[in-house]
């Protein structure tokens, strides 16, 4: 006889195979979840829709197909709303001889002098010298600490900001 067969080693053989192709089915389904997930944030993107809502979507509809008709009814149910498109460059709110930056820094320097502008900076105090910080260190430390933050306190003699800010 050539070989004989082993019964048990088959069967043992038989399960191995089967629990690899268990879990590979398995392996199979999770990437199936991970395309379909992709597949749904790209077409709620191009809904103009938040592509993290397709995370919502695929879990509450498993089965549903991704067409746009589908999304923007489950975004209806939802109420999800469209994200908003930007203007196209070169187009929109730009003023004459002014650039989008020119713009931004405006707002940020807040030097309008309308209601809720900021209006023009108060009256700083005159900067205080070496002594009256220390004085003022000692007696309240916060106060001397927040002076110095500010630059309001001529430390050195060559205090360039010091000495140009007096008024």
């Amino acid at each position: 006889m050539s070989e004989e067969l082993d019964i048990p080693e088959l069967r043992k053989d038989r399960d191995k195979a089967w629990a690899k192709v268990k879990q590979l089915e398995e392996q199979l389904v999770a990437e199936s979840g991970r395309v379909r997930l992709f597949e749904a944030r790209e077409a709620f993107a191009e809904a103009g829709l938040k592509s993290k809502h397709a995370d919502l979507f695929v879990a509450t509809h498993p089965d549903a197909e991704l067409d746009k008709e589908v999304i923007m009814k489950f975004a209806d149910e939802y109420g999800l709303v469209p994200e908003p498109t930007p203007a196209p460059s070169g187009e929109g709110e730009e003023k004459k001889g002014e650039t989008k930056g020119s713009k931004d820094l405006s707002l940020m320097s807040r030097s309008g002098s309308r209601a809720g502008e900021g209006g023009s900076a108060g009256i700083q105090p005159p900067p205080m010298t070496r002594e009256e910080w220390e004085a003022l260190l000692i007696s309240d430390r916060s106060a001397a600490e927040k002076a110095l933050h500010e630059g309001r306190v001529q430390i050195r003699k060559d205090n360039f900001y010091a000495q140009h800010n007096r008024r």
